[in-house]
């Protein structure tokens, strides 16, 4: 198609192509429900004591601090980043981007994966107080549309890719999803097009 990226069909893997189909695991992850208080909104703010960083995402986020023109680094969590691509550019090789499911992630370029990271979609709050978060990627998974010809590209060549609770839609299947050189893991995803 002209990006320089291969669509991963099985022509393209017989053809010298470096394509591996994602793995997918079917067990179901139980609710994962954490209670917060409002003094735990500091920088960097990780719910999940002794894991990496997070990178917060949410339909509603923003991806300016207050001033509107610092970049949000989107690891406050009452304070994430309205989109994937402003948390991966600025995620660090094994950190995690955090993604509410709270609207559906419009997406009209190319989602480019090209470093170690792990995408968890599936947070969400389960009170109006926003004091108690839970994550449940088979019931919430976050939701990323993409444009016509657009596509989520894993180009990451040895680096550890995850990617866990998210509904990936786009016009043509294969081509919304493309791994090149890489050997992903998708778990709880979804994802829906059109066959062609």
């Amino acid at each position: 198609d002209g990006d320089g990226y291969s669509d991963c069909s099985d022509s393209d893997c017989s053809s010298g192509a470096s394509c591996a189909d994602p793995v997918v695991d079917p067990v179901i992850d139980p609710v994962v429900t954490l209670s917060l208080s409002t003094t735990d909104f500091g920088y960097p703010y990780n719910p999940l004591a002794g894991s990496p960083v997070m990178r917060w995402v949410s339909a509603s986020g923003s991806n300016f601090q207050s001033d509107g023109v610092t970049h949000n680094d989107c690891t406050v969590l009452s304070a994430p980043c309205a989109d994937f691509r402003a948390a991966l550019a600025q995620v660090l090789p094994g950190e995690i981007i955090a993604a509410f499911a709270d609207g559906v992630y419009p997406m009209t370029a190319n989602l480019m994966i090209d470093k170690e990271v792990k995408i968890d979609g599936g947070y969400y709050w389960e009170d109006a107080e926003h004091t108690i978060l839970a994550a449940n990627p088979s019931t919430h998974p976050a939701v990323l549309e993409f444009a016509t010809n657009k596509a989520l590209v894993v180009h990451a060549l040895t680096a550890a890719v995850a990617v866990t609770g998210l509904d990936i839609r786009g016009e043509h299947f294969p081509a919304v999803l493309r791994v090149v050189d890489s050997s992903p893991t998708f778990n709880f995803c979804r994802i829906t097009a059109q066959a062609g």
